[in-house]
């Protein structure tokens, strides 16, 4: 974007020289002279600031009890209806939402990968906590983002679960820490049913550097035209964090899981937002190529307007 940036600000520069050097002849039709130069500057400006960004790819997932999916249930913390996920490429929007079809579930966790199978895989993914216990009495829903330390167990403890001893465990995401989340709740639909769903901000998640195995590996979470899904669900789920929002206890009654791999998701191209990329500077600095064309030739047109006037 910034050599976009510098190569338009040369090409308007060059125009600018260009004009100055054709207004060295005759006067004579000087004002139709100065239009038809400026016009390529002033088209060129907004077009450059009136910039679209490429298209964004948005790619959905859904799962419903009964469905042919390849996926393995297990309800033994809450009884899995439903389950749908959306990721758009351009700008790291995640959402999740699950249905239960009763009243158990206090909470998850969430491993997503481009289609492979996560598990072993230390450094590679991130694992969300959905805490919903809090939620559930009338306050907001607590989430946290660590590093997958590749086992479905005590990130939050051990980085690395495949080294012996424990590990510093990697966090991305703090409790205490919601610039990341754009939505998180729990809800109670019907009679019986019970509903977790989430939106956050990927985008630092993405960047993450691990702590443990290998930094180039690092996927971090979403998905594309593929998925792989590791979902745990807790029932009587205990948990207690730290002063500075780090997870200190995360202890359940039973665990349930939904898990698939290479499941096949659903691609929408999504029209591109109309942005102005340029910072404040940059933006300045365009706006004063233009103001300086234009000054410097009015003295010139001041001048065939008095040879007119005589």
């Amino acid at each position: 974007m910034r050599v976009r940036f510098f190569v338009e600000v040369l090409v308007a520069c060059a125009q600018i020289d260009t004009l100055d050097s054709k207004q060295e002849g005759a006067h004579a039709g000087l004002r139709a002279e100065e239009e038809s130069t400026m016009r390529p500057v002033l088209g060129m400006v907004c077009a450059f600031v009136l910039y679209q960004a490429a298209p964004a790819d948005e790619f959905r997932w859904s799962w419903e009890r009964g469905d042919t999916q390849a996926v393995a249930v297990d309800d033994s913390a809450g009884s899995l209806l439903r389950a749908k996920a959306s990721f758009n490429s351009q700008t790291n929007e995640l959402s999740f939402r699950v249905v239960f079809r009763d009243r158990v579930t206090d909470g998850f966790t969430l491993v997503m990968s481009d289609g492979g199978d996560a598990s072993g895989r230390v450094g590679t993914f991130a694992m969300l906590y959905f805490d919903a216990t809090a939620g559930m009495r009338g306050k907001k829903v607590r989430m946290s983002a660590y590093a997958y330390n590749g086992k479905n167990r005590r990130g939050f403890r051990d980085g690395d679960a495949l080294t012996p001893g424990r590990q510093r465990a990697d966090l991305i995401h703090r409790a205490l820490d919601r610039s990341w989340i754009r939505k998180a709740m729990v809800a109670h639909v019907g009679e019986t049913r019970r509903v977790m769903k989430f939106t956050i901000d990927a985008t630092r998640i993405l960047a993450h550097l691990p702590r443990h195995g290998d930094a180039d590996s690092w996927f971090g979470t979403g998905f594309g035209e593929r998925l792989g899904l590791w979902l745990r669900t807790f029932d009587g789920l205990v948990t207690r964090y730290g002063k500075n929002g780090r997870i200190k206890r995360w202890s359940r009654s039973a665990t349930g899981f939904l898990d698939g791999v290479d499941l096949e998701t659903e691609r929408d191209e999504m029209p591109p937002p109309l942005v102005v990329p340029l910072p404040t500077g940059a933006a300045l600095a365009v706006c004063a190529i233009v103001v300086l064309a234009m000054r410097r030739n009015r003295p010139l047109a001041m001048d065939a307007a008095g040879i007119a006037a005589t």
